[in-house]
Formats: structure tokens, sequence, C-alpha cells
């Protein structure tokens, strides 16, 4: 929901390899997301959502909402229940 660090992904994206990982983000970066270097020794990056980039979270989060309601996973469970006691 604003700047994140590549370890922070790395950690969030649970049984990504860190080459799949950076090839991913370079694709991102090249259709409009943006890397911000935050230390110059060892370089360090983060990566930062554009309008562009906003824009494209609602469609993540439109599909995380079709994906809980129809192809629930057990984690999921407690959203999806309450999803469904909010339609009743």
């Amino acid at each position: 929901m604003g700047h994140t660090r590549y370890n922070e992904l790395l950690e969030s994206c649970s049984g990504i390899s860190t080459n799949l990982l950076s090839e991913r983000l370079k694709k991102l970066e090249e259709r409009g997301f943006e890397r911000a270097f935050y230390s110059d020794h060892p370089p360090r990056v983060e990566y930062r959502r554009t309008a562009k980039g906003q824009d494209f979270g609602e469609v993540l989060r439109a599909m995380y909402r079709w994906g809980t309601k129809h192809e629930p996973r057990e984690r999921d469970r407690p959203l999806r229940d309450m999803v469904v006691r909010e339609r009743r």
C-alpha cells in the first residue's frame, strides 16, 4: 500500500524464487512501476506504485474478492464467511 522493499516483497510472496521475483519486478518497471534507491552503499531499492500502478490495484482487489468467494483457500475462510454474512 505504499513503498515496498525487495525483501518485503520476497517475504510476502512465499515460494517465489529470487530470480523470478527480480524478473517480474523488471517487467513491472517497464510497464510503469517505479524503482527508487534509498541506500547507495550497498545499493538498495524500494518499489513504488505510480498512478498507473494504483489503478491496477483496483484490478487486483477485484480478483482477490472473486477468488476468495469462488475458490477459497483454508486461510481465506474468515474473509469469505464475513462476506457471506454481509449479504444476509
